[in-house]
């Protein structure tokens, strides 16, 4: 028990505990005397340090790389005329490995202030660990957090090209505050490790293509998940072979997601056209007439005087036999043309008449080389044997050239 002088003042102290921390408590005391009493009240608050957590999501693009070929199969390029070859076309598109970009983390800090009398200003960062050039900001560095509640700030981590979708690392947020001020154990509080591991693409381009072709109206389509390392797709074009030229079928495939992925692929088909053969003929001999004359007097015996004269008078009659032709020739040109601008075709060319005893030769007519588009005129002539008669004025004279109608693509082989 204190004694004190009527009318003075003693000091007494007194110690409290608040056991919560974040917590404010009243502690009540009271002072009396004989017939008085009176009280006075002290709020005791505890400063508790605050709280973080973190989430994270990752993402990042995948691009798919393909290439494009195209080639033409096999067929006969060369063809009489008219007939019609079936072109085959085959279009290969294959994967060509991907390139990962845009490697990117993100995600809401949440601080929580466990005061319910105070706000608290705090300071934000956010850190990776094990991964190499990248670095996070959080969309605000400072944030006061109303007493006993909780604010979330949102973040973000950019990371360099480098970056492949195997990396793992962590990802850390720190909360500092002022310590005297909130009368907190500590100043400063970190978050539990955030795994960082990418793991499947946020985001797929060209996973699927669209490939097209200028001789097909129907694209075909690609994915790369059920797709081979390579996929084809062939397809057969009706080709006329045009008379005696090439018809050259033009075509390209593309990707159209990818710029420049292209593939031209052309094929020819030729239309041999035969040979033609014109000539001319120039006949001659020569005509030999068989002549007899017989002469008769008007008087055969005349008897006159000595000196006289007398008048006879002489019939001479000429009388010509049947002609007998000789010396028979026959002559001519023969030209063969080669209607096709595509190819050389060599001939065998010949002459003959239907006439008995005439033979008939052609100057230079063996391997005749006739070029693609031109024309080669050969001199010829025909000939009776020595004494032979053909009996005959008039007939048939034929030119004919001959040539390898497999080779020379051609319908016929002769003309």
């Amino acid at each position: 028990m204190a004694y004190a002088p009527e009318g003075g003042t003693y000091e007494v102290s007194a110690t409290w505990t608040n056991p919560n921390p974040g917590t404010c408590q009243w502690f009540d005391n009271t002072a009396s005397v004989t017939g008085h009493s009176d009280s006075a009240s002290v709020e005791v608050c505890r400063g508790a340090d605050l709280t973080v957590s973190k989430d994270v999501s990752t993402s990042y693009t995948r691009t798919y790389d393909w290439t494009i070929a195209k080639a033409a199969g096999e067929y006969d390029g060369a063809v009489p005329a008219g007939a019609v070859v079936g072109v085959p076309f085959t279009v290969t598109v294959s994967k060509n490995g991907y390139v990962d970009s845009s490697f990117a983390t993100s995600g809401t800090i949440t601080v929580t202030n466990p005061n319910t009398f105070m706000a608290v200003t705090a300071t934000l960062s956010d850190t990776l660990t094990g991964i190499a050039g990248g670095s996070c900001s959080p969309a605000s560095t400072s944030v006061t957090v109303p007493a006993g509640e909780s604010v979330e700030v949102h973040y973000t981590c950019d990371f360099a090209e480098t970056m492949t979708s195997d990396t793992i690392g962590s990802n850390t947020a720190t909360v500092t505050w002022e310590q005297s001020a909130v009368h907190s154990p500590s100043g400063v509080v970190t978050s539990a490790a955030a795994a960082v591991a990418f793991g499947a693409p946020s985001s797929e381009v060209n996973d699927q293509i669209t490939v097209t072709d200028t001789q097909q109206t129907d694209p075909w389509l690609v994915d790369w998940a059920a797709a081979k390392d390579s996929t084809s797709f062939t397809y057969t074009i009706p080709v006329t072979a045009p008379p005696g030229s090439c018809a050259t079928i033009d075509n390209t495939a593309a990707i159209t997601q990818i710029k420049g992925a292209t593939a031209h692929a052309s094929a020819k088909v030729c239309g041999g056209s035969n040979l033609s053969v014109t000539k001319t003929a120039k006949a001659g001999y020569t005509q030999t007439y068989p002549w007899t004359v017989t002469k008769d007097a008007s008087r055969t015996k005349i008897v006159v005087a000595d000196g006289g004269n007398t008048d006879v008078t002489y019939t001479v009659t000429p009388a010509v036999g049947t002609a007998t032709p000789t010396a028979w020739t026959l002559t001519g040109q023969i030209t063969v043309t080669n209607p096709n601008d595509w190819e050389s075709i060599t001939a065998q060319v010949s002459d003959s008449v239907n006439i008995s005893g005439l033979t008939c030769s052609v100057i230079g007519g063996t391997d005749v080389a006739v070029a693609a588009g031109k024309s080669v005129t050969l001199d010829y002539s025909c000939s009776v044997a020595a004494g032979g008669d053909p009996g005959t004025l008039s007939g048939t004279n034929t030119a004919t050239a001959t040539w390898d109608a497999a080779a020379a693509s051609t319908s016929k082989g002769s003309a």
